[in-house]
């Protein structure tokens, strides 16, 4: 298992799953994440979710909070996706720029 780390402080513990069981990876009761790679358009599930686009370095290029049924378009130089819980962005207190790590 993997941690999601910001200036230090965790986020989140961190999966990789398959790409058939990303979305149900989520456990909408805990604080985990899931990291995965998008398309260039992804539409959210039914429980809605939190969207942290990622360039190559990890650093934060688009935030979303979406609802049920939503499209995202990826960013140009998105590479990697983090995908949590509704409200997990409120908790994180995440802006655009700053820089992530994972360790495991």
């Amino acid at each position: 298992m993997a941690w999601l780390l910001h200036e230090g402080q965790v986020l989140a513990s961190c999966n990789s799953p398959a790409t058939h069981y990303r979305m149900r990876a989520i456990d909408h009761e805990s604080e985990g994440a899931v990291l995965v790679t998008l398309r260039k358009t992804f539409v959210s599930p039914r429980s809605g979710l939190d969207l942290v686009q990622l360039d190559r370095d990890l650093v934060v290029i688009d935030l979303c909070s979406c609802r049920s049924r939503r499209l995202f378009v990826r960013r140009r130089r998105c590479e990697v996706a983090v995908i949590a819980v509704p409200g997990a962005l409120v908790r994180w207190h995440l802006e655009i720029g700053d820089r992530l790590e994972i360790r495991s």
